[in-house]
């Protein structure tokens, strides 16, 4: 979860450097592609959302225009037409976190929700900001959904408290 959590405040540099040092910060510490687009994923997510002004619910298609792995775009598209967090089914929970539950390499045995995976959690959080209208909300979303949370809950009310503050 590493590249994802230290991505948000490199969506502040310039344009032409952000998917560059998106690169950097993942293969710092997780040298995978899975692991560079989801850092890439938050540092847009920040830039569209709170730079660009994209509005939440357009947010995922913003992403998208940034990965080119075949996988991650399939999944980012189903994601995006899933229902509000309080309607997922058990479907949509895999869709989001993986298998269920998570596996024993990931997390703690016989856990359900987000394991400790870069791309799931950079997934995760764009959905949760999708459905989020303020910080707040955002944590608690982050809550529901069960397993590695706090990496989760750091980007989500990070991105959310730089649009709506941190007050809510």
């Amino acid at each position: 979860n590493a590249p994802p959590m230290r991505a948000i405040p490199i969506g502040l540099v310039k344009e032409e450097l952000i998917n560059q040092y998106a690169a950097i910060n993942a293969t710092s510490t997780h040298p995978h592609p899975k692991a560079i687009d989801a850092s890439i994923l938050i540092a847009r997510a920040t830039k569209g959302f709170l730079i660009e002004g994209i509005d939440h619910h357009n947010l995922i298609p913003y992403c998208l225009k940034y990965v080119s792995d075949k996988e991650t775009i399939e999944t980012l598209t189903l994601v995006n037409n899933l229902p509000q967090p309080e309607k997922l089914v058990e479907q949509d929970y895999e869709l989001l976190c993986g298998p269920q539950p998570v596996q024993k390499k990931q997390f703690l045995e016989g856990m359900y929700g987000l394991p400790s995976n870069a791309m799931f959690t950079a997934i995760s959080a764009l959905y949760m900001i999708k459905y989020s209208n303020s910080a707040f909300e955002g944590l608690k979303n982050s809550i529901r959904l069960g397993g590695d949370v706090d990496s989760l809950a750091s980007i989500v009310v990070g991105i959310l408290a730089g649009k709506y503050g941190i007050n809510d």
